[in-house]
């Protein structure tokens, strides 16, 4: 059975769907089992590489390592292309970087975490610019992830107190272009940021989707910012079992409850690894469930359609870390033992 709850929203001025899934029609999803036609295993010294990228630009395939401060780049058929990058503050140098997007003239942007900014590279990966984040970032929120869209703009996932938001746009300068996104309100300003931290993609069309790390929700956004549809999580195995190891955490350590309780100490409930859209489906992988199954949504109403198993025979105890879904004919995905594979949709 499916709930609809209609919210309206005073301050945004639309009105959208939150849809709560029940776990019995969870469990009634059709399984589909994919194996990669292709897995290759990164350079032995390789250090922590979490994120995945595909550019639809030049077709190449990109990782980020955020332990050795490098990119490594691939062809779309995973034979290795180039690196670059070393650990420092100047040019073409990183200190952690997180994330890398993609501008319609070829250029590449890289989320620097622990320098608090995004560096441009031109295609042939010569620094072009630094540009600072809005404010410095903890370095507990790993998740500093940006994404650009047809338009060149800039797509942070800040929460900004002042003005209730949870997306930044930028120009390629560096001057705010758009802010939307409604916070989740906490009782510590400090917890806002990890409260509204998400793992997000943009489509074609310049849609959001964004899934929320510490809050069982998901959502869809149009490109002028107005929320299309949400989705309560609570009810999928993976975020259910994240919920009740964090209420075991709570129940076994006293000290940290009364911590928590009263906003002095945070305990992250990490419900989602990674979200990605095609031209068709939208794709979402929780945390705390075997197998790491995705989770398979109609992109433009959000209707559950199936889940799909990645059956890597390599390595079966391995586990997903991230993935890019959003070619057309080709799924790209890292896993936990250094191992990146190619699959075919």
């Amino acid at each position: 059975m499916v709930y609809i709850l209609i919210i309206y929203a005073v301050s945004v001025h639309f009105v959208f769907t939150q849809t709560i899934i029940e776990k019995s029609q969870i469990e009634k999803l059709p399984i589909e089992i994919i194996t990669p036609i292709k897995s290759v295993s990164l350079d032995k010294n390789a250090g922590r590489c979490e994120f995945i990228a595909y550019n639809k630009y030049n077709k190449m395939v990109y990782i980020v390592d955020s332990f050795k401060h490098k990119i490594y780049i691939y062809t779309d058929d995973l034979n290795f292309s180039n690196s670059f990058g070393a650990f420092g503050q100047g040019p073409g140098e990183f200190d952690s970087p997180r994330s890398i997007t993609f501008l319609t003239n070829g250029n590449s942007i890289i989320s620097d975490m622990n320098n608090y900014r995004y560096i441009v590279y031109d295609n042939n990966y010569n620094f072009v610019v630094n540009i600072p984040f809005p404010y410095q970032v903890s370095t507990i929120l790993a998740f500093v992830y940006i994404r650009a869209d047809s338009r060149n703009r800039i797509y942070l996932n800040f929460a900004d107190s002042s003005s209730g938001s949870i997306f930044t746009i930028k120009t390629i300068d560096g001057s705010d272009s758009l802010k939307w996104g409604n916070m989740f309100s906490s009782n510590n300003k400090i917890f806002n940021y990890y409260d509204n931290k998400a793992h997000f993609v943009l489509d074609e069309k310049d849609n959001l989707y964004c899934a929320f790390i510490n809050k069982p929700y998901m959502q869809k956004y149009d490109k002028d910012g107005n929320v299309i549809f949400e989705y309560d999580c609570s009810f999928f195995p993976g975020a259910d079992s994240m919920q009740k190891k964090w209420e075991t955490k709570l129940k076994s350590d006293p000290i940290l409850k009364e911590n928590v309780l009263a906003s002095k100490g945070y305990l992250f409930k990490n419900y989602i690894k990674c979200i990605s859209v095609d031209d068709k489906f939208l794709y979402i992988l929780f945390n705390g469930e075997k197998n790491d199954p995705l989770y398979v949504f109609n992109k433009i109403d959000g209707k559950l359609l199936k889940k799909i198993i990645i059956e890597e025979k390599s390595a079966p105890e391995s586990s997903i870390l991230f993935f890019d879904f959003s070619d057309k004919n080709n799924l790209y995905i890292i896993r936990n033992n250094k191992t990146i594979s190619l699959l075919n949709k």
